[in-house]
Formats: structure tokens, sequence, C-alpha cells
């Protein structure tokens, strides 16, 4: 076998490296090379000062304008409008969500999540669902963990622009976990189904006190403050309301995201009353401080308003507030609050409709006959989730249908 010896010298600034390998076999040695290699300490230094520099940049380039006080000098934080503008300018990183080239929300999660095991083993990170630590270099397959979308990308976010890849709303998850939560809703069992049908723990591998049932998720605890802090920033960061506003996106929380009065869904994310909640019993602490901090200064140079100002989630958000999410009733008004040809119910009666053909199939194919006239603006819902006796489930879809004539 062969012995690889790297021995080293500093002579007049220079760095000098002597190799030689040695050839062993039994009682005999031969040395085959020896050989010194002699480099600038100059440029040394200066090579691994620019690799230093280059994460410096990446990571802390908005720790300047990041201090509490500077980050909210002159903004009234009681305006909405204001408050959106701050957390959106403010956002001046957008991470790459995988890339070879530079840092991205891999590195980013395990810096904001991670802790530095205490026998030695590297780096860990923190799962949210599982609320347990494993190894963090170990990622990306069904045997590791994975990224969480705590919005879900079928609820309004995208897969591709800054809300995919925004660290406030993305948390290292179990794979298998992640997978079980799938689009589920923030909530409680018993608030859409029965509670013969709530599954404690919400997965085998979650955590002892996570429920789950067909529709609602359940997380750990100590973690339901944060995760509902997280949601109500991305309600007010991806407010696209402003006529100015370039990004259109519009996250909105809601106490009826599967049914909401304007009948479009596609960017609710509940269940707002149990978030209000959660919020007041899990309260902000030291760690959900830090890594707001740490998500400015060294990831995307913004905050969470909500964790820096715990008190304007009620003042945004909450039953008293003015805040649409909580419309869930049939009443002319859009999910946004504004005004919308939403009377389609107006001088219908059961039995005006009737169902006169329908074919379980794939898909679904229903024939419906008007006994009574219909307004041409009328648009008519349909959906298969079960009726509980006082609401409907959420498990399954709503189709909108225009009326054509």
């Amino acid at each position: 076998f062969f012995l690889l010896h790297v021995t080293f010298s500093i002579d007049s600034d220079i760095l000098v490296l002597s190799l030689s390998s040695t050839h062993m076999t039994g009682h005999d040695m031969t040395i085959i090379m020896n050989q010194s290699l002699r480099i600038s300490m100059s440029i040394l230094m200066i090579a691994a000062s620019a690799l230093s520099n280059t994460n410096a940049s990446t990571i802390e380039s908005f720790a300047a304008d990041c201090d509490f006080d500077d980050y909210y000098n002159g903004v009234d934080i009681y305006d909405r409008d204001a408050l959106h503008a701050l957390t959106k300018s403010k956002h001046r990183h957008v991470l790459p969500y995988t890339s070879n080239s530079q840092l991205d929300v891999w590195d980013a999660l395990i810096d904001l999540d991670g802790i530095d095991s205490d026998g030695g083993n590297g780096r860990l990170v923190h799962l949210v669902y599982r609320d347990a630590d494993v190894t963090a270099e170990e990622y990306g397959t069904a045997d590791t963990w994975n990224r969480e979308h705590v919005w879900p990308k079928s609820r309004g976010v995208g897969d591709n622009g800054p809300d995919y890849t925004d660290v406030f709303a993305l948390r290292p998850s179990d794979w298998s976990v992640n997978a079980a939560r799938g689009k589920k809703l923030f909530g409680e069992c018993g608030l859409v189904h029965t509670m013969s049908e709530c599954k404690v723990p919400a997965h085998v591998e979650a955590a002892a006190d996570t429920a789950a049932d067909p529709s609602i998720w359940l997380p750990p605890k100590d973690v339901r403050g944060d995760l509902a802090r997280s949601l109500m920033y991305m309600a007010i960061r991806y407010d696209g309301e402003s006529d100015d506003d370039s990004d259109r996106l519009d996250l909105e929380l809601s106490d009826c995201p599967d049914s909401p009065p304007a009948g479009d869904s596609s960017s609710l994310m509940g269940y707002l009353s149990i978030l209000l909640k959660w919020h007041q019993e899990d309260i902000v602490d030291l760690k959900e401080r830090q890594r707001n901090e740490n998500v400015c200064k060294r990831w995307q140079g913004n905050r969470n308003p909500f964790v820096d100002y715990p008190e304007l989630v009620d003042y945004y958000f909450g039953a008293e507030s003015g805040y649409s999410g909580y419309n869930c009733d049939n009443d002319g008004e859009s999910n946004d609050g504004s005004s919308s040809n939403n009377d389609q119910c107006a001088g219908l009666v059961p039995g005006d409709l009737m169902i006169s053909g329908f074919k379980s199939d794939n898909p679904d194919l229903v024939s419906i006959v008007a006994l009574v006239d219909i307004d041409d603006t009328a648009t008519l819902y349909m959906t298969d989730n079960a009726y509980t006796g006082t609401a409907l489930r959420s498990n399954e879809g709503v189709v909108k249908v225009r009326n054509s004539s």
C-alpha cells in the first residue's frame, strides 16, 4: 500500500508544501516521490479572503438597516399599504430554491432552523411537524428531510418567484410527514369533520401533540403561534391590492378558505380564527425573534412585523378589525371586501333548480334544469362536499358554472 506524507513550513513569506509517497510491501519500504511545492503566502491569503468575502457579502449584506429601529423608522405600521410596501421593498434578495453555484433555500433553512450538535456530529435541523432534530447535511430524499411550504403551493404560492422561496414561510420537515400534510388547512379537529375522523398524532412520525382529519392539520403546540404569524406575514407581504403594485399575488387568510363568498379559494389559507387563537396561546419567544433577525440580516433583508409587533395581529386580523376573512356569508361582498355581483341566490329557493341527470364517472356529469328564470349574470356553485347539518365539509372541490343564456 501507499502512504502519503504532507508537511509544510514558511520560508520568507513562502509556504513550502513537502509531499512524499512511500510504497510498503512487508518489511520493504521504497520512497517513490519526494517533491516540494512553494506557494506565495500573500496569494494564499488573498484566495482565502476572497472565499470569506463571498459568503459575507451574500449572507450579511443587509445588516446595516435590519436593526429594529432603523428598519421601521418613518413608517406608519398601522397603515396597511405602508406596511405592505415596507415588507415588500425590503425583500431585496430572492433566494434560488435550489442552486449548485450560490446559497439557496437549503442553506438558509440549515442556518435558520439548525443547531450545532453537542456530540460533534455536525449541524442539525429541527423538523417542524415531527418536533425532532436530524442531521442537516443529508436532505432531499425520502429518508431525510425536505422543505415545507407552510402556505401550500396549491393554495396560492407558485412554483417560482419570491413567494416560492420566502423563508418566512418555509420550514424543514420530515419527508413523509410533509407529504401527509399536503394542502390541509391549519386548524383543530371538530372544526369541519366529526371527531371520529380525527387522527392523533397526525402521522406515525409526527409529534405526539399533532392531529389531522381529512382537511385539517394541527401542528405541534410549541410552533402553532410561529406558523400563524408566518401566514400573517404572507398575507401582508403578498397583498397585491395596490394599483401600482406590480406583484399582483394576493394571499388572504379566511375562515371559509374552501368555500368563500366570491367562489375563488385558490389563494386562501385558514382557518383565520384558529390562527388568532394560536397567536394568543403561543406568544413570540426569543427563538422566533432570533429567526426573524437572521432572515433579515443574512438572507432576505426584510422582517416579519407580527414578530416585532405582536399587537398588530389583532389590529389587522382580529375579529373587530374589519378584515374580510371572517365574511363567510354569501352577502354580495367578495373575500377582499370589495363589492361583487354575488347575489345569485337572491330570489331562488329550493326547488327552483332540478337535477335531471347525474353520472358519477371521471369526470362526473350533471344535468340541471332551471324551473324559473335566472338572471343572466348569475353564477352557480356545485360541490360534492358532504353537508354536516351545519356546514359543508371542505375535503372535495367546488365548481363554478356561469349562466350561458
